[in-house]
């Protein structure tokens, strides 16, 4: 049987997303319905219809021909998203990355991205033609690099990404703050002290690598490290005993798309004790 909607097209926010629209419109002229899915039932939907949605989730029981995923310069996608929903930069970054993961569980999707060239065919005898100038993506800092899991599409085994400081949180006397400064004062009760940063990953086996240091106060206290999809988590508790650098290695498995959580504890109280939060890589391993 041969699926009512032809196509249902992901745009991610942001200036690209919107050119590549501006592109598909002209080219499906009056042969070619596109319109916005309104949360409408499949038997309000004339035959053929390429749909353009906001949200995978919602639109999955849609069953579409195609699925198609527009995710070209995601640093300023994660801006965009912020700027829409009026939201803190970091935000905007978990709303595509939350799009992202979820993208990245469609069953032969096609992506397109910042490493897409030439012309497109969305469906049979419907081509989307490439942009007549490449732009340079945005510089959107950590955002972009902490979201370069997805540039080529969906992550597969060995992809990796750099998560800097400022994608963290931190606990203070103030309260929660975002960013992790270059050297965090322990001082004070047993707590999480570093956490975050909350970007979705899409189902497999992910490790990060914790980079750090501890002044010779700091290490030896106890510490306990967490790293989950925010429902069940992988930890490893230790106390070096000697200042110095280190690495810390943990790996969870995640059964779906979720968001990500590194929890950094101080596992008893502090009188004094400096850390050095230098950022997460994390890796794609099954």
């Amino acid at each position: 049987m041969t699926a009512t909607v032809a196509a249902c097209i992901l745009l991610l926010p942001g200036k690209a997303a919107a050119a590549w629209h501006e592109r598909l419109l002209a080219s499906a002229g009056e042969d070619w319905s596109v319109l916005p899915y309104a949360g409408q039932p499949v038997s309000a939907i004339a035959h053929g219809t390429i749909l353009l949605v906001s949200d995978i989730a919602h639109a999955r029981h849609l069953e579409p021909a195609r699925w198609i995923v527009v995710a070209p310069d995601l640093g300023q996608a994660a801006q965009a998203a912020a700027s829409a929903y009026d939201l803190p930069p970091e935000q905007g970054l978990w709303v595509v990355s939350r799009l992202l993961a979820e993208a990245s569980t469609l069953s032969d999707a096609l992506w397109i991205t910042d490493q897409t060239r030439g012309a497109t065919e969305i469906v049979p005898g419907l081509v989307v033609p490439a942009a007549e100038h490449l732009a340079e993506a945005t510089d959107a800092g950590s955002a972009r690099t902490a979201l370069s899991l997805f540039a080529d599409g969906p992550p597969l085994h060995g992809a990796s990404a750099q998560w800097a400081r400022d994608l963290f949180r931190h606990t203070s006397t103030s309260g929660v703050v975002q960013g992790v400064p270059e050297r965090l004062d322990i001082t004070g009760r047993a707590r999480i002290l570093v956490f975050g940063p909350y970007v979705s990953l899409p189902p497999g086996d992910w490790r990060i690598r914790l980079r750090f240091w501890l002044d010779a106060s700091a290490a030896k206290a106890s510490w306990r490290l967490e790293w989950g999809d925010q429902a069940r988590f992988a930890t490893h508790a230790f106390r070096p005993g000697r200042a110095g650098r280190f690495e810390v290695e943990l790996s969870h498995r995640w059964e779906d798309a979720a968001p990500s959580e590194l929890r950094l504890a101080l596992d008893v109280p502090a009188v004094d004790g400096v850390l050095g939060f230098e950022g997460v890589r994390v890796d794609r391993v099954g």
